[in-house]
């Protein structure tokens, strides 16, 4: 027999818990925003990316600081309350409006009233992340995810990572390294309180499986490094390990890395094949650039 209304899967026999559906909504209403559009730019000519364009744009822009910085503080203040995200664009483009000698030109274009607007908004989320971060209140929509995202990482890391710490972390050589022992000594804190899950027996055990596998490591990832992946791969049967020189955390966005999923995923059914993928297009992807500064890596 199936329960009705849980798809064929036994998880959903309690229901869906509050977090993930709320999460799953704000989600939602930008896809169901997006369904039926082959473009989110309808005009064929605004399309392409100008780079004269969008320079002139940053000039305009700065060539009214007056209007600039009324936004950004009046956006940060306002985010810090709450729903004050939602409001911040509209109170600075009144008040730009309200301040001006001119207030008939806007409505129609004028260039003040979007600098404003968009000012407000982007500094709101300053805002926001000042009071969540301080007092652990979200004031928006983006602020109350980003609390949910560290809620549920918290469950899981204090439930299968914190508790294997003690003989795993060498404090001594932690202690040496920029962030030094900070980010342990805050999660065992955190742990210390945060509530857990309980934790499959199992959960350590090596992975066997027969389905196809492709794993991927960037050399120079000190999150997961490629040795992880060797580990990993052992498990498969049929499985692929791509180590990309000189790369981090995180592969699939990097160029090439969608024609290599769309092969895999196309020989899904031969798992045998797997190994046989053609990568070579990987062998001419080029490491990000260190950069130190916040203007970016040097040309």
């Amino acid at each position: 027999w199936d329960a009705r209304g849980t798809l064929g899967f036994d998880l959903l026999l309690d229901g869906i818990p509050v977090v993930p559906a709320i999460v799953g909504l704000f989600a939602a209403a930008e896809l169901f925003n997006l369904v039926g559009r082959d473009y989110i730019v309808d005009d064929l000519t605004h399309r392409a990316v100008v780079a004269s364009r969008i320079l002139a744009g940053m000039r305009d822009t700065f060539r009214y600081p007056g209007t600039l910085l009324r936004g950004g503080l009046l956006g940060a203040c306002v985010g810090i309350l709450p729903g004050g995200h939602a409001i911040a664009n509209l109170l600075s483009y009144s008040e730009t409006k309200r301040a001006a000698k001119d207030p008939e030109k806007f409505g129609t274009g004028d260039p003040r009233g979007i600098i404003a607007a968009e000012a407000a908004n982007a500094s709101s989320e300053g805002g926001s992340m000042a009071t969540l971060l301080a007092l652990g209140i979200p004031t928006g929509g983006a602020t109350a995810v980003m609390l949910v995202a560290f809620g549920m990482h918290n469950s899981v890391v204090c439930a299968e990572d914190v508790p294997f710490f003690e003989g795993h972390v060498d404090r001594d050589a932690l202690g040496k390294t920029f962030l030094g022992t900070a980010q342990v000594d805050a999660l065992r804190t955190i742990c210390r309180l945060w509530p857990r899950g309980v934790m499959d027996e199992d959960l350590h055990e090596p992975l066997h499986s027969a389905v196809p596998a492709l794993l991927l490591s960037g050399t120079a990832d000190p999150v997961t490094p490629a040795a992880y992946g060797e580990l990993a791969a052992r498990g498969f049967t049929h499985a692929l390990h791509l180590k990309l020189t000189d790369q981090g955390h995180g592969q699939l966005g990097l160029p090439c890395m969608d024609r290599v999923m769309a092969q895999f995923l196309a020989r899904a059914a031969d798992p045998a094949s797997v190994s046989q993928l053609d990568t070579r297009c990987l062998n001419a992807v080029k490491p990000a650039p260190f950069f130190l500064s916040l203007t970016g890596p040097a040309p």
